[in-house]
């Protein structure tokens, strides 16, 4: 039995076999291995150029977003300014038109105080001929009677 048993490997099966193993790695290597890997090749260059893209696109939003908050923060500085420069304008012309407004009561007043004033002058002067006239009607009512 020992006899039957052949060790030596027959070299024309051996290049026949070494030549298919050759041939299918040369077709697999060129059909299915290359455009893999140039495909995860394109993959890697696309997600890292768009994550570096994103990166970009993060930095320039988050210095905008800056950017915007001071001009915010500026406006709103600006604004609280010109809000206390109206106040303060709109307090003295509130305080000037008062006094004018208490200028001219004033002045009303002292006009209608010296209205009253001539008018009471004027009357008192017509109460001696006003009791006189009185007087005599009295008198004449008496001697009537």
């Amino acid at each position: 039995m020992a006899s039957s048993l052949n060790l030596v490997p027959n070299t024309s099966i051996m290049l026949v076999q070494t030549g298919i193993f050759l041939t299918n790695l040369i077709v697999v290597k060129k059909l299915l291995l290359e455009p893999y890997l140039a495909i995860k090749d394109e993959q890697k260059k696309r997600t890292l150029g768009s994550q570096k893209d994103s990166d970009k696109l993060n930095s320039e939003s988050e210095s905008m977003h800056s950017e915007i908050i001071q001009k915010i923060e500026k406006n709103q500085e600006e604004a609280l300014t010109k809000r206390a420069e109206i106040l303060e304008k709109n307090t003295l012309k509130k305080s000037e038109i008062i006094s004018e407004a208490e200028a001219e009561a004033t002045k009303i007043l002292e006009d209608i105080r010296a209205e009253i004033q001539k008018s009471m002058t004027e009357e008192k002067a017509k109460i001696p001929k006003v009791v006189k006239e009185v007087s005599e009607l009295v008198v004449e009512k008496v001697l009537e009677a």
